[in-house]
């Protein structure tokens, strides 16, 4: 790679678009619900005990459904999971990551067609299908 001065233009524009990501009301509402979660007691405790009720159903997995127990675990990790995912702090934090998501892919999928329409996007999200790629990102 030859480092010349349209190079160095090229990184002065992209610190540029990082710096218009990180003053968008997207990223700002990002940080002040990442902010509320980390500060939520419940949350925490929430996710505490799902991370508990996580161990205990792994630890029975590796013997398969047939182990004793099993169904218990796997019944207590959904009820923790589904606790912690209506829990309204996780759920604004989730909410507002994908949308910060949805704007970096768009970002990314922008330049990408710009530069050429052969280059191809994998998203963040993999249940979401790009039209560019036509669910062949990767191959």
């Amino acid at each position: 790679m030859i480092y010349n001065d349209a190079l160095f233009k090229l990184e002065d524009l992209s610190h540029d678009l990082i710096a218009a990501v990180l003053k968008s009301p997207v990223y700002q509402t990002y940080l002040a619900t990442q902010q509320a979660l980390r500060n939520s007691q419940v949350a925490q405790q929430l996710k505490n005990d799902f991370l508990t009720q996580q161990a205990a159903f792994e630890k029975l997995a590796a013997y398969g459904k047939y182990a004793p127990g099993y169904k218990k675990a796997q019944q207590a990790l959904f009820k923790a999971k589904r606790s912690l995912d209506l829990q309204p702090e996780v759920a604004a934090f989730k909410m507002a990551e994908t949308e910060l998501q949805q704007v970096l892919d768009a970002i990314t999928q922008t330049l990408a067609e710009t530069v050429s329409p052969e280059i191809k996007v994998a998203y963040g999200n993999p249940f979401e299908k790009s039209q560019h790629c036509k669910g062949n990102c990767h191959g």
